[in-house]
């Protein structure tokens, strides 16, 4: 007989984390709700992607300086790796360069 997978266990420290999303319950989107968000600290996958996406909404609507104050962040320089890093760096020159333009014109 082979040996099923078992479920890897929860420490208490995730569980009470995980506890206090559950009693926040979901949280409502807005058009500017991304733009309004706190990324002073970066824990989760869905953190980074929130990050990444604010950033990408900031660009989107013709905020340059906002889309890059987000890609000078700390986290925003040391959580990501990859491919990840390589789209905020693109954002992040798109931006400067956007800035650049503007500011000649």
């Amino acid at each position: 007989m082979s040996k099923g997978k078992t479920r890897k266990g929860q420490t208490v420290e995730e569980f009470e984390v995980q506890k206090a999303l559950y009693a926040k319950g979901p949280v409502i989107q807005t058009s500017e709700s991304l733009l309004e968000r706190d990324f002073s600290a970066i824990y989760t996958k869905l953190d980074r992607m929130t990050l990444k996406a604010a950033a990408e909404r900031a660009y989107y609507i013709g905020d340059y300086q906002r889309s890059l104050d987000l890609l000078n962040t700390k986290e925003a320089r040391t959580k990501f790796g990859g491919k990840e890093a390589a789209e905020l760096e693109y954002i992040r020159l798109a931006a400067q360069d956007k800035l650049s333009t503007s500011k000649s014109n």
